[in-house]
């Protein structure tokens, strides 16, 4: 995004002028339904499925994601085409870990496209044991209706073909959370699903103590994601490579997991305490037709 520059630029350089087809390309804040524009979680328990819709004058593309909250909850998401539901992550995820706050929201590895024919559907699950409320706010821009593309056919067809090629996708541990022991060391799991490939972009973590040490194995071939000197890989304090919603840690060049492959995640405790970790990886969902 933009999908239309603002200034129309000649070949030598020189600016020849304003493109009008902006006026119609807007930022819009996409919130859930009516009334439903906070949430009502119960204590311990999960929100009704919230739908997030567009109205009928035109498509939007979602590219941050930001939430205030009263209590701490994990979320889920997935895309409603008609009667088909794509997850956007294989399980709820910490809130903490995707989305941010209007100063500082989550940007998305990879833009999401909802028009008045798809809704995204959101619930939440408390976690702080009291009754919990949740707004969410998904910055997005809005494409009208161009007089060149009344119907708005051709943006929703090129849109479209590549938000069927890659959406945002979250992992987290295969059972939802890790709980280290007191000074112990736990290996947990996650497992990459079999209908999309998975390119690695963001780190986010929520924890009781960020005291522990981190390593992650591509199981498949039996190396860390982090590289240590001479060729050996160890473990690293949890501090320096897991970031927030609002500041993630991102890799500078992402990597990419096939379908079907494993992670494991190594973390040892240095807090002396039992630590609840919820680790959220971001990434691209990178469809399994692009290797045919």
């Amino acid at each position: 995004m933009p999908r239309v520059e603002t200034l129309i630029q000649e070949p030598s350089g020189k600016i020849a002028g304003v493109d009008p087809r902006r006026l119609y390309d807007l930022p819009f804040a996409l919130l859930t339904n009516p009334p439903n524009n906070f949430v009502a979680v119960p204590a311990n328990s999960s929100s009704p499925l919230t739908a997030i819709t567009v109205s009928g004058e035109g498509p939007c593309e979602i590219a941050n994601l930001a939430h205030e909250k009263l209590g701490e909850c994990r979320v889920s998401m997935q895309i409603q085409d008609g009667e088909t539901q794509r997850g956007l992550m294989n399980r709820a995820c910490h809130i903490d870990t995707i989305f941010g706050s209007g100063q500082q929201p989550y940007w998305l590895p990879e833009s999401l496209y909802i028009d008045e024919l798809r809704s995204l559907i959101i619930n939440f699950t408390d976690l702080s044991g009291v009754a919990n409320q949740v707004a969410v706010n998904m910055g997005a821009a809005r494409y009208l209706a161009l007089q060149v593309d009344p119907y708005m056919e051709g943006i929703r067809k090129r849109l479209e073909e590549r938000q069927y090629m890659a959406t945002p996708y979250f992992y987290t541990f295969d059972p939802g959370v890790a709980v280290i022991p007191a000074g112990g060391t736990l290996t947990s799991t996650i497992t990459v699903g079999q209908r999309d490939h998975f390119q690695l972009h963001t780190l986010t973590v929520v924890a009781t103590s960020m005291a522990f040490d981190i390593q992650i194995i591509d199981v498949a071939r039996g190396e860390s994601l982090i590289d240590a000197p001479n060729n050996t890989t160890r473990q690293v304090a949890a501090g320096v490579i897991l970031g927030s919603a609002n500041f993630p840690y991102k890799f500078h060049t992402p990597r990419l997991i096939n379908i079907g492959q494993k992670l494991d995640v190594i973390m040892t405790d240095r807090s002396g305490a039992q630590n609840t970790v919820y680790l959220t990886l971001g990434g691209r969902g990178i469809t399994d037709k692009m290797w045919r």
